[in-house]
């Protein structure tokens, strides 16, 4: 077998052979840029000392054909803002916006490009007519570019459907009121960087991007080979460019100017004019430009453009003027001024060869189509983790971090999705009945819901002032209730039965700040209890709810149920039993897809399923509570059915093994908890984004706590509480007929040490088992050079190799929502929430499940320190063949059948919600329809769709919204649904054939005609998020190949 770096010399003529037009990147040679990455990784990059700007000199030094050239520069004069409350608004953004509309309107010849589309549209809520009609123009003569329809800063560890809805937020704000589609997508802020984002963009017919946090020694080897412009392709789309966007990566450390115009930041930082008067950058300061130095400084200037054109294909270049926050107050006429005069010197010296302009990031893309010259540029596959700037800092705590937040962000975007799909189906319904529903008038709710879900994918929304992250949790649970009220009216309404009732119906989960566990509301004897399904499929689901009674039960006969006792730990290890509530447990069996299903909760005359307890300690029984079984605790703690059963630790009450009912031996799965301390910092300047351990894990015991073990009819469950400041609580649950467990974490308050705490998996795997993360929870893959190198970059689950010559958390990757091991069997964790995982030895699997943090003089301490809750399933597969096959395609991951059904299932739980009265809670009074067909509703779907089809959003679109209340806008819908759809890949080399109540797609056609229960009067192709739609022309079908993701509107 070759080695790595025998491989590698070999690459270098197969480029010299195919160094000509687009057959350059058809060629092996664009691989090489992923596979020389990850072996300059290997080799502990951290020590090369050669960064771009030493290859600038380098290369400055040689020449080449581009010499002889006239160079082409594009100036980009911009501004990048990010989310920092209401304040930050005020006094950072509004000052900037209103300088740019002042300024270009008066100067025809400067230009602008702008990138926070959320700022841009609460700007411009407040403008007068004669402003917006200034704007509408400046876009129109190409004078002001908005650059991507998504916020500035989205997370790289947020989940696919969050992307893809605040795209499409922002997207349809740029085409309802400017009537404007954007074509760059720029990525300043995003630390690390993976193609699902430019599948997101080119899907939603963006096909350029600009791109900066890319590790410094991963660019220094791209400036060599003249590789910083390149189609970012997906894995699974072979040589064709159908998913591919071109990219362009800023190749100096930052994106201000004094690292924009060249190599050299004490030069560049000379030609900072707003910086005049403020600071000095080498011996000429930032002086004006005139008569008296304009040679020299003109001269000096287009000495670093030609040098930075060294580092790339052709000779156009992209030069970026601007930073965050930038282009307040006076700065465009001293930017503006000064360039103008040296613009015009260097384009007539013609001993410089060089023409140079003002323009935006659309110019420039622009000339190099004009010019020919995308034909030169290659292509790479893979992803960009980890972020690096400096030895030592890798830029992967913000995926590690702020877990409070990413929690709300997937319980936000669950309700905001289940609002959608009922309110489109609800207002659908409405459009053809002559009972008008009043639930439209929530309309505005859900838009303002979405802006928040939008905003909440912004990763710097950890390091804002503690008061503005607190105003925006409140926003966030204000989202969360509305959408509740929403999805009970929409469903209401959809029932359409006589014999009215009234009632209030809320969620029996309620949030408040502070924490992302919910207060669960106690449901009475005698309310109707509502399941909604948003999945496109019929799911069997264990719902359970707190009830007062233990004489509580669904009253249908069929159901199967058990009440159980609530189970509290104090902090001193004693265990309780709450008095106040019990727990109902019942299988919810076939609830229909995009509906609800309602289940009657009456009383019984005696105890019926009652589920058993025990404990490692003596419990602590209310007086007058009754109905409890108690069993004496023997030291056996096993939970099981019959097809799986789970053996835990005697002492500790942690997991140790797994065992099939149809397989002889149990299978190693120990779970335990560890903290890595974190390195001393600067946290007021590396903030939640710099993720440094000191050393290895050390484990938190847990063997000095206490721990319950509850049995009954329809699940059973492990409670462990670890003594230690920490606060630590860990349930594992199995449920009747499940082949997974459910894990359950709670990390309390009151952690004042800088530490990672961690839940770690151990296997018996040897060497020989590899690790897989999922990106962004979405699932992709293909890659046809697999059969020439196996280490590629692999993807819908990457494949994630160790490096144990590099520092720890340099071995920490993104888990979106789904990591797992492969060795004798396959060990996949589902989750819930965004969080960082590595695989730091064979067998292994490490899940950050929060920072604790002492103050940085931001939030940190705030919202790190504070209850959060984590989600997990875990589940074991084994192969058809004790000898399985290789996967179909070696260079990637993909879930099982088993593992696809239950991600979706518990990306979206079922909403429950209950007629109930609160006094916490107040909701409008909703009129639901009659006492009939309370069970077996029908489904919003005519049909159930396929295995491998997932309906990722049901979206009605919006009319322009009416500013003139600025407190209060209005937003109409239109009469259009969005339909996005995804359909996922398999993996077939396991036991699992059960179909989850679907079928397979089988002609790669999905018909549209009688999709839904209720028809529409046409359906129409469109970009993702709804930019650009053929209107003129119906289509009857929808072809989804695997892996592919599709929007089609329909129109009622």
């Amino acid at each position: 077998m070759p080695s790595e770096s025998a491989r590698l010399q070999n690459l270098p003529r197969v480029i010299d052979k195919t160094e000509s037009g687009l057959a350059l990147h058809q060629s092996i040679a664009h691989i090489m840029a992923i596979i020389l990455t990850y072996t300059l990784t290997e080799i502990e990059i951290a020590r090369l000392q050669e960064n771009v700007q030493k290859v600038s000199e380098t290369l400055s030094a040689k020449k080449d054909k581009l010499d002889s050239l006239l160079l082409e520069v594009v100036l980009v004069p911009f501004s990048h803002t990010y989310f920092g409350g209401s304040k930050s608004f005020e006094v950072d953004v509004r000052p900037i916006l209103d300088a740019m509309l002042d300024y270009l309107n008066k100067h025809h010849d400067m230009k602008f490009a702008y990138d926070d589309v959320r700022s841009f549209e609460r700007w411009w809520s407040g403008l007068t007519d004669s402003s917006r009609e200034v704007v509408k123009r400046l876009i129109e003569t190409r004078q002001l570019e908005l650059v991507s329809g998504s916020g500035a800063s989205g997370g790289v560890n947020s989940h696919y459907f969050g992307a893809i809805m605040e795209a499409m937020e922002g997207d349809e704000f740029l085409v309802n009121h400017l009537n404007y589609r954007p074509s760059t997508y720029l990525s300043l802020n995003k630390l690390s960087l993976n193609p699902i984002k430019s599948l997101i963009a080119k899907k939603s017919s963006l096909t350029r991007s600009v791109i900066q946090h890319v590790n410094d020694h991963v660019k220094s080897h791209f400036a060599k080979s003249n590789r910083l412009e390149f189609y970012w392709k997906q894995l699974f789309t072979g040589d064709t460019d159908q998913n591919s966007v071109i990219t362009h990566v800023l190749p100096y450390r930052d994106y201000d100017p004094a690292h924009s115009c060249g190599p050299d930041p004490q030069v560049c930082c000379q030609f900072d004019f707003r910086r005049a008067n403020e600071q000095n950058c080498g011996d000429n300061s930032n002086s004006k430009i005139d008569e008296s130095n304009i040679i020299q400084r003109a001269r000096i200037l287009a000495d670093q453009y030609r040098k930075k054109s060294k580092l790339f294909k052709t000779n156009i270049l992209l030069i970026p003027h601007g930073g965050d926050f930038r282009y307040g107050s006076d700065e465009f006429q001293r930017q503006h001024e000064n360039y103008a005069k040296l613009f015009a010197q260097i384009n007539n010296d013609k001993s410089l060869q060089m023409h140079v302009r003002i323009g935006t990031f659309r110019d420039y893309f622009g000339l190099m189509d004009a010019k020919g010259r995308n034909s030169l540029i290659p292509a790479i596959r893979g992803d960009f983790y980890t972020f690096a700037s400096q030895k030592d800092h890798d830029y992967n705590g913000f995926y590690t971090g702020r877990p409070l937040i990413a929690h709300f962000d997937r319980i936000l975007a669950r309700y905001v999705r289940s609002a959608d799909i009922g309110f489109s189906l609800a207002n659908r319904k409405s459009k053809t009945s002559d009972d008008p529903w009043i639930g439209r008038m929530f309309y505005g709710q859900l838009v303002e819901a979405r802006k928040i879900l939008a905003q909440i994918q912004d990763y710097g929304i950890s390091n804002i002032d503690s008061g503005s992250i607190q105003e925006f949790e409140a926003k966030v649970i204000k989202a969360i209730d509305e959408t509740q009220k929403i999805i009970a009216s929409a469903y209401s309404y959809l029932r359409l039965i006589s014999n009215a009732e009234t009632s209030k119906v809320i969620s029996v989960e309620h949030y408040i700040t502070g924490t992302n566990i919910p207060e669960n509301v106690i449901v009475n004897v005698g309310d109707t209890i509502v399941v909604e399904n948003s999945l496109g499929r019929p799911r069997n689901e264990l719902i359970c709810i707190y009830v007062s009674t233990i004489l509580a039960r669904v009253n249908d006969g069929k159901t199967l149920q058990q009440i159980e006792p609530v189970v509290i730990f104090s902090d001193d290890g004693t265990v309780s039993i709450d008095s106040s509530k019990y727990r109902l447990c019942f299988r919810a069996e076939k609830l229909p897809a995009f509906t609800l299903a309602r289940f009657k909760l009456g009383p019984i005359r005696k105890n019926g399923n009652i589920a058993t307890i025990q404990a490692s300690k003596p419990i602590k029984m209310p007086s007058n509570f009754t109905g409890v079984i108690m069993k004496p605790f023997d030291g056996d703690v096993k939970l099981g059915n019959v097809k799986l059963s789970a053996e835990f630790d005697a002492k500790s009450g942690l997991l140790k093994s797994v065992k099939f009912a149809n397989r002889e031996q149990a299978e190693l799965v120990d779970i335990s908890f560890v903290e890595y301390d974190i390195a001393v910092l600067n946290f007021s300047n590396a903030k939640e984004t710099v993720l440094v351990p000191s050393g290895q894990a050390k484990p938190i015991s847990m063997d000095s706590g206490a721990y319950a073990v509850v049995k009954g009819p329809v699940r059973s469950y492990v409670i462990v509480k670890g003594l230690n400041e920490l606060k630590l609580l860990h349930e594992v649950s199995l449920e009747a007929d499940a082949t997974n467990l459910r894990i359950r974490n709670v990390i309390g308050s009151g952690r004042t040490v800088k530490s990672e705490v961690a839940m770690r998996m151990r296997t018996n795997f040897t060497k020989t088992d590899r690790f897989f993360t999922e990106v962004n929870g979405y699932q992709v893959g293909f890659d046809p050079w697999h059969q020439l190198y196996n280490e590629i970059l692999k993807f819908q689950f990457v494949y994630r190799k160790r490096f144990p010559n590099l520092p720890i958390h340099s071995n920490f990757y993104p888990m979106t929502s789904a990591a797992y091991l492969e060795g004798g069997f396959r060990l996949t964790l589902l989750g819930r929430q965004s969080l960082g995982a590595a695989s730091l030895e064979p067998g292994l699997l490490d899940v950050i499940l929060g920072r604790r943090t002492s103050d940085n003089a931001k939030s940190i301490q705030n919202r790190n320190s504070f209850p959060s809750e984590s989600h997990f399933r875990l589940v074991i597969e084994h192969f058809i063949s004790e000898s399985p096959p290789k996967p179909l395609y070696d260079t990637i991951g993909l879930h099982s059948l088993q593992t696809s059904a239950l991600a979706t299932n518990f990306e979206y739980p079922p909403i429950v919600m209950a007629g109930i009265f609160t006094s916490f809670l107040q909701t409008p009074v909703i009129k639901i329809r009659g006492k009939k067909q309370l069970s077996d509703p029908d489904s919003g779907l005519a049909f159930p769709l396929p295995c491998d089809i997932h309906p990722v959003a049901l979206r009605t679109m919006s009319r322009p919204t009416n500013y003139s209340n600025q407190s209060d806008p209005t937003t109409l819908p239109k009469n259009f649904i969005a339909f996005t759809l995804r359909r996922v890949r398999l993996d077939t080399r396991f036991e699992s054939k059960k179909h989850h109540g679907c079928a397979f797609f089988v002609n790669n056609s999905l018909p549209l005609d009688f999709l839904f229960s209720e028809s529409f009067e046409a359906s129409h192709t469109s970009s993702l998020t709804g930019l650009y739609a053929e209107l003129d022309t119906e289509i009857y079908s929808l072809t989804l190949l695997p892996n592919d993701l599709k929007t089609v509107l329909f129109r009622f």
